[in-house]
């Protein structure tokens, strides 16, 4: 089936080993990949999904949470949407109780599952969902503590990275960024001219500290700089990393849920 995505280029879209190592945070890119793939691919993938029932049963639930929060804030038109997503939800959790799911059935409820995703991320980005392509927006948006960040472009590829990191590798590249983020700031506040410092200025700035961070983060080294500068701190690197976590992830964005 020439065109149809092979089973190894699915689980290296998916970043896993295999379909066993399938999760919550991988499930909604599966979902927008099953009408591409090899017919007997989807098949597998959906039949060694571990836990399918649980994982489905929690997304409903998180879904279903963050609807009845955010009905009471926005207006009909917005209500109307979370209304039909309801809807949604109550039909597949029904659907759950069926102890002997088929891989149709469980090919629905995952498409469904991804539709609900989609009409929430419309809505949300217009109401506490903060959309960021930049480094700069990045930031801003976890100063804000933004409730749900949809982050695309090269900001999506930074921040994988920075999340990926190690625990001893990122306590290493830590120090370096926090040296680099004092600098800059420093230098904006006794900076002579009220434009801001550029990007390039900035990364003069940084000096030897980015080769020391570019050991662990590569290419994602500067925009966590950059990050953690519009954020006010280098702290809000550790809150990305440890205060937000992946609800959602496709080749085009990630979208963090705060904890």
């Amino acid at each position: 089936m020439n065109g149809l995505l092979s089973e190894k280029e699915v689980l290296r879209r998916l970043g896993i080993k295999d379909f066993r190592h399938l999760t919550k945070a991988n499930v909604l890119e599966l979902a927008s990949m099953l009408d591409k793939m090899n017919p007997k691919v989807a098949r597998k993938a959906l039949d060694q999904f571990p836990k399918f029932v649980d994982t489905a049963k929690e997304m409903l639930a998180d879904y279903k949470a963050i609807l009845d929060k955010r009905v009471k804030e926005n207006d009909r038109s917005v209500q109307a949407v979370y209304n039909s997503c309801n809807k949604i939800i109550a039909l597949l959790q029904e659907e759950l109780y069926n102890e002997k799911l088929t891989f149709s059935d469980k090919r629905y409820i995952i498409q469904k599952i991804k539709d609900v995703a989609d009409m929430m991320g419309r809505k949300d980005t217009k109401n506490t969902m903060r959309t960021c392509s930049t480094n700069k927006e990045l930031g801003e948006a976890i100063k804000n503590n933004a409730d749900y960040i949809c982050i695309e472009g090269d900001a999506k590829k930074a921040y994988l990275k920075i999340a990926a990191a190690g625990k001893v590798a990122w306590a290493v590249c830590f120090g370096a960024l926090a040296v680099a983020v004092t600098t800059i700031i420093a230098a904006q506040v006794t900076a002579p001219f009220t434009g801001g410092l550029s990007e390039a200025t900035m990364f003069a700035l940084a000096g030897p500290s980015i080769g020391v961070a570019t050991g662990t983060l590569g290419f994602a080294a500067f925009p966590a700089v950059l990050i953690a500068v519009a954020a006010g701190g280098v702290g809000a690197l550790n809150k990305l990393r440890d205060n937000y976590r992946i609800i959602k992830k496709t080749d085009d964005c990630v979208i963090l849920k705060l904890k």
